[in-house]
């Protein structure tokens, strides 16, 4: 039976190439947690989390509930650390 051949230089690359990918969920998973932390952002029911992130406990969010003080740069910034929240998101107290 043949094994597969591997030099050390491809594996060199393939392990640094799930390293970033790595290293950009777990990053992503902090700015996901830091942004409910802050309390200017409340999370509805939970839904399935986006790409590798469900390895690291992480739960998806339905809609987003936002401080009304929030300008459309922020909001920019939570619609990419939350993709699979519900468009348009609401703003906390008009509930």
């Amino acid at each position: 039976m043949l094994r597969p051949r591997f030099t050390l230089r491809v594996m060199l690359a393939v392990t640094a190439i799930v390293a970033v990918v790595m290293w950009r969920h777990v990053d992503w998973h902090n700015q996901r947690g830091e942004a409910i932390r802050s309390g200017r952002v409340a999370g509805g029911h939970p839904v399935p989390a986006p790409g590798l992130l469900r390895l690291f406990g992480e739960s998806g969010y339905n809609a987003l509930l936002v401080d009304p003080a929030m300008d459309a740069q922020e909001i920019n910034q939570l619609r990419s650390l939350f993709p699979e929240a519900a468009y348009p998101y609401g703003r906390i107290g008009e509930f």
